[in-house]
């Protein structure tokens, strides 16, 4: 096994884990990267070091991050063979990246690290075999890793770092790429101007350098940035606009994250179409393995069956009093946000958990039952040590009667 066949492994894992692709993509991966190792691997090579069914009609369904996880694995281990210190950085990298956006966090987190303790030797070698600085991209993730943990000043430390990283390097690619990702960043800890500033910057770099996928998912924030000031129909328009660029390129695995911001905008807006757009997100979800928005998505549809998005921009939960609908529907809704619940738990997702507890107490309040769900949240609330200015951070704090900000 040499080192050409291990970069080569590793660039197809790459474009399979670049956010998720459909059939398109994968076919594309197999047909013109994968089946070149079988002019490139040792004889018997490729079956010992690599034996994927290179035959299998993966489609970017549910197979699809398992298939990632699967080759990243296999690229880890022919990285560790050939001793090649930039493939195994890079192989961690892009394990945790698959883990990660298959919602299991703490082993994501286990590969991010190990990847960021191998940068600590990384040189020129680093960048030049996959046109992008890994060091930018894993700082990306482990921002985005950081930030649903409950971690969200931590977050922003590594976003800027990867944004400074880009600018030293000079890649106009890493720098659209870190902006995209500090825009994402900022929708997570609810921050729309700062969102709006960083998608916007990483539209001018997509459009200026031709990166359509960067402009189409910088939209998409924009988009949601205007929509948290107000601007409503204009930010889901945009959100739209940005979505259907994305689709098109093929890329799959954030769809369903970028259909629950539109269907929020639009329940803050009481249009009748919310509810269909966070189910077709959920599909999504199911079709595409992407998890680790999974507790977020079916808060969110509990909020919009019980009219708990309220009309301020700053986040999820209303002021108002009681929840549409009657019985059946207060316990779909109810049903809906203890599944999120759940699946942060499950997850360590302490973001996601946070606001699914404030969802439940806003609910229970409305039949003044929320006592127990209170003493829940305040513990959840007493973990965070950091991002206690942040809009949840502040909404649990209203929600608790104002506690005192320090932990």
């Amino acid at each position: 096994m040499n080192r050409s066949l291990g970069r080569l492994i590793l660039t197809a894992l790459i474009v399979i884990t670049s956010l998720g692709a459909d059939g398109r993509l994968v076919d594309l991966v197999f047909e013109h990267r994968l089946r070149r190792l079988e002019v490139l691997a040792p004889e018997g090579g490729l079956e010992a070091s690599f034996p994927l069914p290179l035959e299998e009609p993966w489609r970017g369904r549910e197979k699809l991050l398992r298939l990632a996880e699967e080759v990243a694995e296999q690229a880890l281990r022919v990285a560790e063979r050939v001793k090649d210190p930039v493939l195994v950085l890079s192989a961690h990298c892009e394990l945790g990246t698959t883990l990660f956006w298959r919602g299991e966090i703490a082993r994501a987190r286990e590969h991010l690290e190990q990847s960021a303790a191998a940068s600590a030797t990384r040189d020129e070698a680093a960048v030049a075999p996959f046109a992008f600085d890994i060091k930018v991209r894993f700082l990306s993730i482990l921002s985005l890793l950081d930030c649903v943990q409950g971690y969200p000043d931590r977050a922003l430390a590594k976003s800027e770092e990867a944004i400074g990283l880009a600018a030293e390097v000079s890649s106009p690619f890493d720098l659209a790429s870190a902006r995209l990702f500090a825009a994402l960043i900022h929708q997570f800890r609810r921050e729309g101007p700062q969102a709006l500033a960083q998608a916007e910057a990483a539209i001018d770099l997509g459009a200026e350098h031709g990166f359509p996928l960067a402009v189409a998912g910088a939209t998409i924030f924009k988009g949601w940035g205007l929509a948290a000031g107000g601007k409503g129909k204009a930010g889901i328009s945009l959100m739209r606009e940005g979505m259907d660029a994305w689709k098109q390129s093929g890329i799959r695995l954030l769809t369903m994250y970028f259909a629950g911001l539109v269907a929020e905008a639009q329940g803050r807006l009481g249009q009748i179409g919310a509810l269909a757009t966070i189910d077709g997100a959920l599909d999504e979800l199911g079709s595409t393995g992407g998890r680790v928005y999974g507790a977020e998505l079916y808060r969110l549809k509990g909020a919009l069956i019980l009219g708990q998005l309220g009309d301020a921009p700053g986040g999820v939960g209303s002021k108002r009093g009681t929840p549409k609908g009657g019985d059946t529907l207060q316990a779909e809704g109810e049903e809906c946000i203890r599944k999120a619940l759940d699946i942060a738990r499950h997850q360590g997702a302490k973001m996601w958990e946070l606001r699914a507890a404030m969802s439940l107490v806003r609910l229970l309040r409305t039949r003044g039952e929320e006592k127990e769900a209170l003493r829940e949240l305040e513990q959840i609330y007493g973990w965070f040590t950091e991002g206690l200015s942040t809009p949840d951070l502040r909404e649990a704090r209203a929600l608790l009667g104002n506690v005192p900000e320090t932990v």
